[in-house]
Parts: structure tokens; C-alpha cells; sequence
């Protein structure tokens, strides 16, 4: 035993020694750092931020479509829109279906670190406001109803007609 702590007391005074743990030092931390994992992260495809931005501008899309429609209805006038959506964009992923006489098995096909999305599902419209100045006639209200309804899918109780002021 004090055979070897002599000869590891011995081995920092050797040059050999010391040039060999330099060389294999830098070797090591060259093969950290050139590794195959990337040092950067993946960002996710919608972050909430994103996400949100995302719902803002299709709001925004569909309430000028609706306003340019509603506008040319006679007695409608001067119109103003808003739009209440659901949720967020829904993405729907390719998957595998295995299915046995006793059981069915689903497995999600993996690219990339992430799903191989096959359909991306727009927010469903819940509800519509609709402020114009024919508002306060009845004809005018139903018009809007109706345009509102077919172009929105929405049923009446999810439209809001009034006048405005």
C-alpha cells in the first residue's frame, strides 16, 4: 500500500503524466462539446403567446369578412363585429391502428421529436355580437340573423343584434 501512495505522490512530478491528463483533459471536453445532442432546444410549434396571436388574427379575419358582408345589407349601415372563439387551434396527428381479435392498440407516428400532424382543426366560433345602426328594425335584425347564422353556423341564441348609438 505505501508502495502505491509513493507512486501516486510520484506521478504529478512527471512531465509525461501531466502532458497525458492535459491531452486526454482537452479530448474529453472536445467530445462534450461536440457531441451529436444540439445544445439548443427544439421550440414547441405553439407556445401560449403564439397560440394566442394566432386566435387574435383569425378573430380579426372573420369579423372584417362579417363586417364587409353585414355592411351590404340594405338598412344595415355602419356595422361592428365581435367574435367569441372556443379555444386554440387543434392538431390532429398520424397515427397507426394495430387491431387484434381481443384488443386495439394505437401508436402515434413519431418525426422530429414531435407527431406528423395530418389536419390542423380552426377554433370553432361560440358567439357573435353585432352592433349597426338598423339595429332598432326588426327586418334589418332578422337579416343580420340570418347572415350571421349561415355564414357562422352559429344558432340564433349565440347572436347578439342591437343598435348603434
Amino acid at each position: 500500500m505505501d508502495k502505491i501512495m509513493e507512486l501516486i505522490k510520484k506521478l504529478p512530478q512527471n512531465r509525461k503524466f501531466i502532458y497525458g491528463a492535459v491531452i486526454v483533459g482537452v479530448i474529453g471536453m472536445l467530445l462534450i462539446v461536440f457531441s451529436g445532442g444540439s445544445s439548443e432546444e427544439v421550440p414547441e410549434k405553439n407556445s401560449d403567446a403564439e397560440a394566442f396571436s394566432q386566435n387574435d388574427a383569425y378573430e380579426a379575419r372573420l369579423e372584417k369578412r362579417l363586417e364587409e358582408i353585414l355592411s351590404g345589407i340594405q338598412g344595415v349601415g355602419d356595422v361592428r363585429v365581435m367574435i367569441t372563439l372556443s379555444s386554440s387551434e387543434e392538431y390532429v396527428y398520424a397515427e397507426e391502428t394495430d387491431t387484434s381479435a381481443d384488443r386495439q392498440q394505437r401508436e402515434y407516428v413519431i418525426a422530429d421529436k414531435g407527431g406528423i400532424v395530418t389536419k390542423v382543426n380552426s377554433p370553432a366560433v361560440t358567439g357573435a355580437v353585432i352592433v349597426c345602426e338598423g339595429g332598432g328594425n326588426s327586418q334589418v335584425c332578422e337579416k343580420v340573423y340570418e347572415a350571421v347564422s349561415v355564414a357562422l353556423g352559429l344558432p340564433s341564441n349565440r347572436i347578439c343584434v342591437v343598435k348603434m348609438e
